[in-house]
């Protein structure tokens, strides 16, 4: 992959806390690198449950405080996970400190930005998953992203607060960057309660085609993937939660497709002579089958005592020695980004 590539960004905003958006963020970057993109995740919250789902447990010395103010390359901050193609920058305790550091720079709000623009990852999208407030983390994910993802839930509470979210975002477009696309709104932890239904018809009436046709459901399988620090869509692929979210990641791309001349989400995404079959983005049976593969993998090592960040950490050490960086090449060689796999996660994967 050339590591000229220039990411699309997309930030998963909410100013409430507690409506899915690490769910969201990590669901959508892992189904993403399941269709064959190579993908990336920022977290930008502090509580860094997008970085331990992502099996870097425990948390990196090096993450998204570093990628604010520290100095090193970007492929150094951006490490391999146990999912092929996908790379997480994520949050440490450091984090912590960063609104504060943030207030004191010179343009707070675009330093994500010119730190992103100094470099490039070699990534398609890049996901971030932004705390729940309005400060200066998610302004700057803000400021330097394509699209806004906004999670809302089907409650009362919820709604006013997508109101308010929404007009902040508007602000941003309007004022700081004009690149930012009108916000996209999924509808999560949705139920059949006639509370529920009326919540979201006045969502869909006020907000419009802006609203995605796919709804996550209320699924108990997210709260056990949770307690497991694994995305639902591997953790229990076919569970309907896992299952709507590789829905919204098709929907997704079918959106990006409409708004940018020139974008084929069906081109071939890896390089040649690295043996991986290709399957179209929209075809939710091959990519669904590939979490499943993910998942027959990834949880027979589970063991009682150690559960999935054991097995994850294992599992990351070993890739670490063969993967490569976002943009990095085989020493000495025009070696595809994927030599260094092993090589039956190469021949079952796009």
């Amino acid at each position: 992959m050339a590591p000229s590539r220039e990411a699309t960004l997309i930030a998963v905003f909410n100013q409430k806390g507690g409506i899915g958006k690490t769910t969201t963020a990590t669901n959508l970057a892992v189904c993403l690198a399941a269709m064959g993109f190579r993908a990336g995740l920022i977290d930008l919250d502090t509580q860094g449950n997008a970085t331990s789902s992502l099996g870097l447990v425990p948390a990196p010395a090096y993450g998204s405080h570093d990628l604010l103010f520290g100095r090193q390359p970007l492929a150094e901050l951006f490490l391999p996970t146990v999912f092929p193609r996908l790379f997480v920058c994520g949050a440490n305790d450091l984090l912590t400190t960063a609104e504060i550091r943030l207030s004191m720079q010179r343009n707070p709000h675009d330093v994500l930005r010119r730190r992103l623009a100094r470099d490039r990852l070699g990534l398609d999208f890049l996901v971030i998953d932004c705390p729940p407030a309005f400060g200066m983390l998610p302004l700057n994910a803000l400021a330097a992203a394509r699209r806004a993802i906004m999670p809302v839930t089907a409650e009362p509470l919820a709604h006013h607060g997508a109101q308010k979210a929404w007009t902040n975002l508007r602000r941003v477009a309007g004022s700081l960057n004009p690149g930012l696309s009108r916000p996209d709104i999924v509808l999560t932890m949705s139920g059949a309660t006639r509370q529920a239904g009326d919540v979201t018809a006045t969502i869909q009436r006020e907000f419009g085609v802006q609203v995605f046709d796919t709804e996550i459901p209320r699924d108990p399988a997210v709260i056990r993937a949770s307690l497991a620090d694994m995305p639902v869509c591997v953790y229990e692929p076919s569970a309907p939660a896992a299952r709507a979210s590789l829905r919204l990641a098709i929907e997704f791309l079918g959106r990006e497709r409409e708004r940018r001349d020139g974008f084929d989400p069906d081109r071939p995404r890896l390089d040649e002579g690295s043996g991986a079959m290709r399957l179209g983005w929209s075809d939710f049976d091959a990519v669904h089958e590939i979490l499943r593969r993910w998942n027959a993998r990834l949880r027979p090592p589970m063991a009682p005592e150690g559960g999935w960040p054991a097995a994850a950490a294992a599992a990351l050490k070993a890739r670490r020695a063969r993967a490569p960086r976002p943009g990095e090449r085989e020493r000495g060689a025009e070696a595809p980004a994927y030599a260094r796999l092993p090589r039956d996660w190469v021949s079952e994967t796009t």
